[in-house]
């Protein structure tokens, strides 16, 4: 029962209607900026249709902290991000740019990485 001697009692809070909205909530985050409707992170670039109206309004005379995204990411499949549209509040999916890659996680990315050299 929530908030204590209030009566009558409230019980429990509803659940959030979109699940996802919760999943992207719980990932973690890096801060990227945006070049030519690409987004390059773990040495990957990234892109979605709508990510070069985005970098279309970037002001380039800022200094490059004001100009970072915040991407969020699932460490078990790298092969999807989420990058978060300040303008509309929400969460663009992002894809590697090149489509023959499948799915690969971080620790998987950083192994390939090491043997490569």
């Amino acid at each position: 029962i929530l908030e204590g001697d209030i009566m009558p009692p409230t019980g429990l809070q509803e659940r959030p209607s979109d699940p996802t909205a919760i999943y992207i909530s719980m990932l973690p985050i890096e801060y990227r900026t945006i070049r030519g409707g690409i987004v390059c992170i773990f040495n990957e670039d990234y892109t979605n249709p709508s990510l070069p109206l985005i970098s279309d309004t970037i002001n380039l005379g800022k200094p490059i902290k004001e100009r970072l995204y915040e991407i969020r990411y699932d460490p078990r499949d790298i092969s999807k991000l989420w990058i978060f549209n300040p303008v509309t509040k929400d969460y663009l999916p992002l894809h590697f740019t090149d489509i023959r890659k499948g799915s690969i996680s971080l620790w998987e990315k950083r192994a390939q990485r090491k043997r490569i050299g």
